[in-house]
Order: structure tokens, then sequence, then C-alpha cells
């Protein structure tokens, strides 16, 4: 990259970092100001927004892994072998230099988060053109999702890996590439649908070049390279509780899934697509209709804000295929796109939990913010989404469930 492309990365992505921060700021200073929801706990501040999810990630680090065979994966009884090991990991080893405070993990996190901001600027820099990857920035530093980089989730760590194994395996270094998507499949299970998209990759360009069987190797160790760090968790959970497959078990603990043939009518079914629609109906006519909202109402509400989010970022997400497709961009980029849309679809929008998580798990989509990045409308579009992220980052620290 030339000096000059560097420099108008390297502010692009203080530009993101600074909009990251100020939105997090801003809404985590109004929350405790609203009116509380179900989900109010502490103690203070950094107590309360490490929630869900972010407190297996901090029982894993101080107490290690738990796993009751007996048990197994009985809904709803959750236990945390489900989570990977990455996030939880590195929280252990600071545990070792300081104290784990609720606030030290939140801050870990969102450390991640800003370097996740730096690797996306340096993707987006390679594949538009300068304004179009400042947008996209910006856009990806102000999405509904920047929330989990303080509640203790992997977040930043997630998107970390996915951006700079893109940005490697773009610039013809598989192995970096490689490296970094294993990392990645440590920390997040969707990351292996990107580790697909990789596998996939290199199927393709062994076929466009002169397929031997010597490059037809190098392409198996390197989509072994590609999901490493998920193959080291199934080698720990073979070795200390005899299952290499234990935290597939335990994810059934947590989401209930329909039989396949029910599952998969299921996920070509229009009337399925419409729900988040209706029950946001039936949350704001019943959240109105009540002149004080009980607690429930308002949390609802706040539910039918997170299904029409996900719905959104579904249809981005496809839309970014189409996109990256039409621009001719590396094939990675729609394929990797495509393999973490397939996987939300199937395991989250068809499942337990609805539409919710859309945002939080559509984010490695790079297609998604480089279609963003096109917007005609740059500033309303960025002012648009760091508005969902104020709102989301305030109803987290008021005591109200964001998945």
């Amino acid at each position: 990259m030339p000096p000059a492309s560097r420099r108008k990365t390297v502010v692009t992505a203080t530009a993101a970092n600074l909009l990251t921060l100020a939105i997090i700021a801003a809404g985590l200073s109004l929350g405790p100001f609203l009116p509380h929801g179900p989900f109010t706990h502490g103690p203070g501040l950094a107590g309360q927004i490490i929630n869900m999810d972010g407190i297996e990630y901090r029982s894993i680090a101080t107490t290690g892994y738990q796993w009751n065979p007996s048990i197994g994966g009985v809904f709803p009884h959750g236990q945390n072998m489900a989570f990977f090991p990455a996030f939880p990991l590195l929280l252990a080893a600071i545990g070792r230099i300081v104290p784990l405070t609720n606030t030290i993990i939140a801050v870990t996190g969102l450390v991640f988060g800003l370097f996740a901001n730096a690797a996306f600027a340096r993707l987006a820099a390679i594949l538009l053109p300068a304004p179009q990857a400042r947008t996209a920035t910006l856009c990806f530093a102000a999405w509904p999702a920047i929330v989990f980089l303080v509640m203790g989730y992997p977040a930043g760590l997630i998107d970390l890996c996915v951006f700079t194994a893109l940005r490697h395996h773009i610039q013809r270094r598989p192995l970096r590439a490689a490296l970094w998507c294993g990392l990645g499949t440590a920390a997040a299970p969707q990351v292996v649908f990107i580790a697909a998209a990789f596998c996939l990759d290199l199927c393709r360009i062994w076929l466009t070049n002169r397929p031997t069987g010597r490059a037809a190797l190098n392409n198996l160790a390197l989509g072994a390279l590609s999901v490493w760090g998920l193959l080291a968790f199934m080698l720990y959970q073979t070795i200390t509780f005899k299952s290499p497959f234990a935290f597939l078990v335990a994810q059934r603990g947590f989401a209930q899934m329909p039989p396949f043939i029910p599952h998969l009518l299921r996920m070509v079914s229009l009337s399925w697509y419409a729900l988040p629609f209706s029950f946001t109906r039936l949350a704001f006519t019943q959240l109105i209709q009540h002149q004080a909202a009980p607690v429930h109402l308002r949390e609802n509400f706040v539910v039918a804000a997170q299904l029409l989010l996900s719905v959104a970022a579904t249809f981005l997400t496809a839309a970014g295929v189409v996109h990256a497709i039409r621009k001719k961009f590396p094939p990675v980029i729609p394929l990797a796109a495509a393999t973490l849309l397939a996987g939300y679809l199937w395991f989250v929008a068809t499942g337990t939990f609805l539409w919710l998580c859309g945002p939080r798990m559509l984010q490695p989509a790079a297609a998604l913010f480089l279609l963003i990045g096109a917007t005609p409308r740059p500033t309303a579009t960025i002012t648009a989404l760091a508005v969902l992220s104020f709102a989301a980052s305030a109803v987290i620290a008021a005591g109200y469930g964001i998945i």
C-alpha cells in the first residue's frame, strides 16, 4: 500500500474508533436514567452490561469449563461448554496479571473492537475507492452490534480475525489467512462458515489453474489450518471430557431446533419470515395501549426492534453478496458472506431464537459493509446507524435484553 493510502487508512481507522467510543459512551451514560428493564443487576455499570453470553465467558475464564454428560443438551439446562475458548482463555491470562473485574472484561472486548475497525479499514482500502472505503468503515464502526464489544462477548476478536484473514487471502498470503481464520474458529462457531468460504475459494483457484496433486494436498493442509482453533477445542474436549462434540451437545441446552424436514420447510416458508413483523405490530400495539407500560411490554418492544434489525441485516447481507459479485470483488468476499448468511438462517433465524442475533452474527460479513459504503447519502446512513447503536447501548445499560 502506498504511503499516501496508508495515511488515509490510518486516519479513517482513527475516525472509526472515535465514533465507536463516542456512541458507546453516550449510550451507556444515558442508560441508567431510562426506566429499568427486567435484567437490571450489577454491581455498577460494568456489572450491568456484562450479561447474557458475557456471563458464560466470564465463568469459563474464572472457573473453567463445566460439563455434566447426564444433563447433556437438555433444554433449557445450558452448560458453558457451548461457548468457544479463545476469548475466555485471553481473559484468564489477563486475570493472572490483574484482578479480572467486569470493567477489565468490558475494556478488553472494546480494545479488540477498535483493532477490528482498523482491520476493516485496511480491507476496505484495497477493495473500494477512498471515499467509499471511508464510508464503509464508518458504517462498520457505527453498526448496531457494537454494543457487544463491552458486554463480555468476543465480537471484536471475531471481526479482527475474519477481516485480517480475508485481507491476507486476497493478497495471496494463504498461510497467514488460514492461521487468522483458524484463530477465529476458536472464538465463535460462525467463523467456521468463513473457513468454509476459504476452502471453497481454494478449490476454485485449484480448478482454474492447472490442478495437481501437490496443490490439492497443499489446499487440504490450508483447509485444516483454517479451522485449527476448532480442532484444538475438540482435542481438549476429547482429552478432558472424552467427547470431541460436547460443545455441540451443550448448544442444544440453549436452543431447541426442529427435526430436519420441518426445519427445511420452515426455512422456505413465507409465513415464518413474516413473524418478526407480526410480533412488532403486536408489541407496539400493546405498548401504546398502556399509559404506564409494564416492564415486560417495554422488553417486548426492545425484542421487536431487534427482530426488525435482524431482518434488515439479513436482506442487506444478501444484497451485499449480489453487489460483491456485480462489482467483481474477489470471490472470497461474496462466498464468505453467503456461507455466513446460510449458517445464520439455518441455525438461528429458523431456530428457537427466531431472527434475534442478526446484527451481531452477520457483522463479520464484509460484503454487507462494502455494499453500505456505496450509499449515495453517507452522512445520513452513518447517522442512522449511530442512532441505532446509541439506543442499543442505552437500553442494555438500562437493563433490557440485547442478544
